[in-house]
């Protein structure tokens, strides 16, 4: 996660002065005389700027993928020795027959294909994020400066989002709708109690719509930054 943040950093402070910098130098209007149109343009920019980072991606594809491993031998150590270890022939029996592996292979699935995809989208949204700074600043220390800040303020709205989104389904759910007389909320005293597969059903869904959720922004917010650049470059070109 330190190796990722400190690319993350360093994507942003190279794809900030793409367009910063054709501005600073007074190039970009002698750019624009070209034949090229000012989408290949900006997609030429942002594929450079992934194109120069393929080292450290294939630096972080790597950490990811052994890191993956690794997170996924510790959670079948886990279920081994902590969950299925206590359970008896009627608890495993119910677990199997009832259905009550399936829900969590959901969140399971969608959990490993967003840790593996990370590297990628982090690249692609990180790259956007600079080049759109790089489109509003006039130079290309502004540049920088104002694509850093803006990945901090972003940074700090998802952890807020995640700790969020924790308290609801460990606290909310897991605490107090899953166990509705024993709930630490007054509210849910007098709920019905779930199923242990509905319980299993609404905790996975939760936890995976979660994920998709993360995974849906970083896509749109990569597009959506670049789609913004090329509205602030034509408009430069004037």
């Amino acid at each position: 996660f330190a190796i990722g943040a400190m690319t993350n950093v360093l994507v942003i402070a190279l794809a900030a002065p793409t367009i910063s910098g054709e501005v600073e130098l007074q190039s970009w209007r002698l750019l624009r005389t070209t034949t090229m149109p000012l989408r290949e343009v900006i997609l030429a920019k942002y594929a450079a700027v992934i194109r120069n980072l393929r080292g450290p991606l294939g630096g972080l594809v790597i950490l990811r993928a052994s890191s993956l491993g690794t997170l996924l031998l510790l959670f079948g150590y886990y279920l081994s020795r902590d969950v299925f270890y206590y359970m008896g022939p009627l608890e495993l029996r119910r677990f199997v027959f009832d259905g009550l592996w399936l829900p969590p292979l959901i969140p399971i699935a969608l959990f490993v294909v967003y840790y593996a995809a990370q590297p990628w989208l982090q690249f692609y949204f990180n790259s956007a994020l600079g080049m759109a700074a790089s489109a509003f600043a006039r130079s290309r220390a502004n540049a920088v400066v104002v694509g850093l800040t803006v990945r901090l303020v972003l940074w700090v709205l998802s952890v807020m989002v995640g700790i969020a989104a924790l308290f609801f389904i460990g606290f909310v759910l897991a605490a107090n709708w899953a166990a509705p007389r024993y709930a630490p909320m007054a509210f849910f005293h007098d709920w019905p109690e779930p199923t242990p597969l509905q319980v299993s059903w609404v905790i996975s869904l939760s936890f995976a719509a979660w994920l998709f959720a993360i995974l849906v922004w970083q896509v749109v917010f990569s597009l959506g930054a670049l789609a913004i650049t090329r509205w602030r470059c034509r408009r430069l070109a004037v």
